[in-house]
């Protein structure tokens, strides 16, 4: 049986941790705030359409 994440308001990431497994972890929403001390409602998100992940990388989750 596969593994669910549960869904919850924030931004979600996988973590590597010591033991080399990949690990679901979620972090608050972030929050805007103009130099002025105020805070401000609306933003930009911006759509991630590619990305890299290097060799090392790969060899920290694999355990090398």
């Amino acid at each position: 049986m596969q593994d669910r994440i549960s869904v919850t308001l924030g931004n979600r990431s996988k973590t590597a941790k010591v033991d080399f497994k990949l690990v679901h972890t979620s972090s608050r929403i972030s929050t805007f705030q103009n130099p002025a001390d105020k805070t401000i409602n609306q933003g930009v998100i911006l759509k991630v359409v590619t990305t890299n992940i290097c060799d090392f990388d790969h060899d920290v989750v694999r355990g090398r």
